[in-house]
């Protein structure tokens, strides 16, 4: 997703920006990572790091052209790349929980998959439905509430 966003005088039409939002997924999560690791401390005590992740993915999403774009037209290749598996990829589930077993399996209140699924889950559910009565803080709260031992 992330990869359409600098070339965005260069998509043409509609069905470009689909077609290369498609053919970039796991580029488009390298992007996504990057750009977390220089705003989230991954060494940061566990609530923090939950906190931060979970604002981080809010705002950036949020701020994502091409994101933007796949939430009202394809939805449910979101949902796939996010907690579903495509033709047996990782999905995002799958790579913030290996990111929660490195240094934070310990400090859960849940497994690390568990975890990972409730942040991600979250955090897709208040992207794809715009209007929320919580502000970005109070989200990122209720993932620490749930995820922190």
């Amino acid at each position: 997703m992330a990869a359409t966003t600098g070339s965005r005088g260069a998509l043409g039409t509609d069905k470009s920006l689909t077609i290369g939002v498609w053919e970039l997924p796991p580029r488009a999560l390298a992007l996504f990572a990057v750009a977390a690791y220089q705003v989230v401390d991954m060494t940061a005590p566990t609530p923090e790091l939950a906190r931060t992740a979970t604002l981080f993915a809010l705002r950036y999403l949020r701020g994502h052209e091409a994101f933007r774009y796949t939430r009202g037209h394809e939805p449910q290749w979101l949902l796939n790349a996010a907690v579903t598996h495509m033709e047996s990829e990782r999905n995002l589930v799958d790579t913030v929980a290996a990111l929660l077993s490195l240094r934070h399996a310990g400090d859960l209140a849940v497994r690390p998959e568990q975890a990972a699924e409730i942040i991600v889950r979250t955090v897709v559910s208040h992207i794809l439905v715009e209007r929320s009565t919580l502000s970005d803080e109070e989200i990122a709260e209720m993932v620490v509430r749930a995820t922190s031992a």
